[in-house]
């Protein structure tokens, strides 16, 4: 088998690159700005920018202008398309050969810096590691052509069993062959062209099925350079795939492969790794260890914790719980706030749980016009708690409901919390999955360890929690009101979050049933408490 990949806006990520190019060069200046529109964190696409230069401006100098830019010399504002390394891997250990074909001038069109961009394409790959001899490709596997036709004649004489390319118009030339599998990559999901996939890990799929323990291992070595023995799939977190990794030499890891950040900017490899080190770079050992991370893969290797899930909480387990989280929260008080962002879903006022709610609210309501027992529960009983509990907390909340919440009240948070992620081991508790690690406020973090699902408190355990919670945080004044007023808020979170499996593809109804009855319980429990001015029961 043999694969032809184009490179520019298909191995080469330049989403973010048009615009932070077009910016940086008063292409677009601070006026323009506002006609985007643009949502916290989101950048506009290829084309409105295209778009808005060739119509607001009438300009395709500029339009061509600052193509040679993004191209040449701002080429380090781009990224390599997520999975694309692990497409290459996989590539490599099953034997397949991989050309990069691609239709690029030397020069860009008016750009007065005359940057060579076919030598700035082969630096920026040579910098993202894709040449050293773990990807299996290097410069003599790349070519250049000047023209469309010489790029499908390339294709035809390297006789590539696929093309993937970001341009329907390769696979229209007359010339292309038509033994050569065509491979649209189309991350909008704008084209109705078959065989079209908007990720690198949708045609990973597609071509080779699965990952395979095969690739973790490849992955371990690359990392680490030494041999695996065995890789064996660990059951039971959701959100990335885990592994048990045994080497030759007698050790033992755990791999992790973290989700697709295709379309999810949340770098979680970053913040859980950064958050271990920092952990035991202040001694405080009771999270894994980082041996090793590889951004290319989206891969980490920690140590193998030996110990057990927790499936009968009792006092012990809560006092070992807390004396983390006085930890925490003391090397918080010590920690630059430039240090760590926020933690993921971080609130830090009233109004950023309101607008949360409001926001997951929006994304189910969506969801619901194919689900009528969803619409039911959303537009009666989730919009009637609504109307009653928010006055209720924004009433009782402790000064401004809009006003963040002071640096030095928050605290470093491991944002999912709670016994799910917590391991029994001969040396005490351990606590694992710091993928949404930053700072929060801490009565978002006593309150999802109240509300997860996950958790099974009983009322005793409960009112011990919040015992020992409110002498920890008893140097803010507000924290007993803060937290009482915005629990009701957090429980209405949690009922948005548990039907999260209706915004999912293909999953099967009577898993949708499962939660959206778990949801209906816990609102109902949420009323009631509210009604009766308590924080739990």
């Amino acid at each position: 088998m043999i694969i032809g990949i184009d490179l520019d806006n298909t191995i080469i990520d330049y989403r973010e690159s048009f615009w932070l190019t077009s910016v940086s060069t008063g292409i677009i200046s601070d006026n323009d700005k506002k006609d985007f529109c643009l949502k916290k964190g989101t950048f506009p696409s290829k084309s409105q920018i295209k778009q808005y230069l060739k119509s607001e401006k009438n300009s395709d100098f500029m339009w061509e202008s600052l193509q040679g830019k993004v191209y040449g010399q701002y080429i380090p504002h781009a990224k390599i398309y997520p999975g694309f390394a692990n497409f290459l891997l996989h590539c490599k250990n099953r034997g397949v050969k991989v050309f990069i074909i691609s239709h690029k001038t030397k020069f860009g069109h008016n750009d007065n810096s005359k940057t060579p961009l076919r030598e700035a394409a082969l630096n920026f790959l040579k910098k993202n590691n894709l040449f050293s001899d773990d990807y299996g490709i290097n410069e003599n596997d790349v070519f250049f052509l000047n023209t469309r036709n010489a790029k499908v004649n390339k294709i035809m004489d390297l006789k590539c069993t696929y093309f993937i390319d970001d341009l329907p118009q390769i696979f229209e030339e007359k010339n292309f062959p038509q033994k050569t599998t065509k491979i649209l990559f189309d991350p909008v999901s704008e084209s109705l062209m078959n065989d079209t996939f908007n990720s690198w890990w949708t045609i990973n799929k597609y071509i080779f099925d699965q990952v395979k323990n095969s690739d973790i291992s490849a992955y371990v070595e690359i990392c680490i350079k030494d041999k695996v023995k065995l890789v064996s799939n660990v059951k039971g977190r959701k959100n990335s795939n885990i592994y048990k990794v045994n080497m030759n030499s007698g050790k033992e890891f755990v791999g992790k492969l973290y989700p697709d950040r295709t379309f999810d900017n949340r770098d979680r490899i970053t913040k859980e790794t950064c958050a271990y080190n920092f952990l035991h770079s202040n001694e405080i050992k009771k999270v894994p260890k980082t041996i090793y991370s590889n951004q290319n893969l989206n891969f980490a290797l920690f140590e193998w914790v030996i110990g057990k899930e927790i499936s009968e909480i009792t006092e012990d387990h809560i006092q070992g719980v807390t004396d983390f989280v006085i930890e925490l929260a003391n090397i918080s008080k010590n920690t630059n706030p430039g240090t760590f962002d926020l933690a993921s879903a971080a609130c830090l006022s009233g109004q950023m749980i309101e607008q949360q709610i409001n926001e997951r609210y929006t994304v189910l309501l969506k969801c619901a016009e194919l689900h009528s027992d969803l619409s039911n529960f959303l537009n009666n009983n989730f919009y009637e708690a609504i109307k009653k509990i928010l006055p209720v907390s924004k009433k009782h909340w402790p000064g401004d409901f809009s006003k963040k919440l002071n640096k030095y009240h928050r605290i470093l948070s491991p944002s999912d919390f709670g016994f799910h992620n917590i391991l029994l081991t001969k040396n005490g508790l351990k606590f694992i999955d710091f993928e949404y690690f930053g700072w929060d406020d801490p009565v978002k973090l006593v309150c999802d360890f109240l509300l997860h699902p996950a958790m099974n408190l009983t009322d005793s355990q409960r009112s011990i929690w919040l015992e020992k919670m409110n002498e920890t945080f008893s140097n803010d004044i507000n924290f007993k009101a803060r937290l009482s007023a915005s629990y009701y808020l957090y429980g209405l979170c949690w009922c948005l979050i548990i039907l999260n499996v209706f915004t999912t593809e293909n999953m099967n109804d009577k898993k949708q049933a499962i939660q959206l009855s778990k949801s209906k319980k816990l609102l109902n429990h949420i009323i009631r408490l509210n009604e009766k001015g308590i924080m739990y029961a």
